[in-house]
């Protein structure tokens, strides 16, 4: 247990196979290295911690930080919390900031973890969620862009991925079991989705629902909402799970209602669209 303030110029390493835990203590490090086992309870806000890596072998990681914070290479690279053991979670909270992922976040083995990204978070690293749920809490009431710019996979759990404003997705998010795929603006900001999102594997047509929803677009009863606005559908409507049909009436219903309203719809033909045309039918 930590029960005073440590302060490392450059590096801290913190070694334990039964965890640590903080009191009223706050650490202050540019690079934190997380060794062992067990559960690292880090939750003091008074934490500035520029970069953190950790590499347990049956652990968690719970780490709240003043402002912006990397997942990046200490003595490590990035995160994981088991294999062979079952990961445990990961929790990264810098609600005052942002939270960039430049080395691998792996709760590896096991399966059922979630994986919830929200507020201004930059994944520029794979983020792959086993037995342990991973949530990364950026800043919520800010301007800044959440940026999936590496591959989200999730083995089972929910995928949460929400911003007040802008989300660029330009990397898959697959998740590989039965949970559910939401993916959501709050604030008038840009939902761009420019990488796969898959809900469960191809071969069963997809075991989750995938939820896609950008604020003031359409209202509660699924009506065009947004005036002006051209809202763009970049492909594979279908085979993404049980609802191709019910996602195409949708955006045949609101393709009118835009065109009424001074909009558009635009729907670009994605991979497993073309193959329904043309009559493959491998993935239905």
């Amino acid at each position: 247990m930590l029960d005073g303030n440590v302060t490392a110029g450059d590096r801290l390493v913190l070694i334990s196979n039964g965890g640590v835990s903080q009191t009223g203590a706050a650490i202050h490090a540019a690079n934190l290295q997380l060794t062992g086992a067990g559960a690292f309870s880090l939750y003091q806000s008074g934490n500035d911690v520029d970069t953190v890596a950790a590499d347990l072998n049956g652990g968690s990681v719970a780490l709240t930080d003043a402002n912006s914070i990397a997942i990046g290479s200490v003595d490590t690279a990035g995160i994981a919390t088991g294999d062979p053991l079952v990961g445990g979670a990961v929790t990264i909270n810098a609600t005052s900031g942002t939270i960039t992922v430049s080395e691998p976040i792996d709760t590896s083995e096991g399966s059922g973890g979630g994986i919830s990204i929200l507020g201004s978070v930059i994944v520029d690293a794979p983020v792959t969620s086993g037995g342990g749920a991973i949530i990364l809490n950026g800043n919520a009431a800010g301007d800044s862009d959440l940026e999936i710019n590496a591959s989200v996979t999730s083995s089972g759990g929910d995928v949460e991925i929400v911003n007040r404003r802008t989300i660029q997705v330009r990397a898959p998010v697959n998740n590989a079991g039965n949970g559910n795929t939401t993916i959501a603006t709050c604030g008038g900001g840009d939902l761009t989705i420019a990488g796969p999102i898959t809900s469960g594997s191809e071969e069963d047509g997809g075991a989750g629902s995938i939820t896609l929803q950008t604020a003031g677009v359409v209202d509660a009863a699924q009506r065009w909402s947004a005036a002006g606005t051209h809202l763009v559908i970049v492909g594979d409507i279908v085979d993404r799970g049980d609802d191709s049909r019910a996602s195409m009436d949708l955006l045949m219903r609101l393709e009118p209602e835009a065109a009424a309203a001074g909009g558009k719809v635009h729907v670009v033909l994605g991979n497993h669209d073309v193959m329904s045309i043309v009559g493959d039918l491998r993935y239905t």
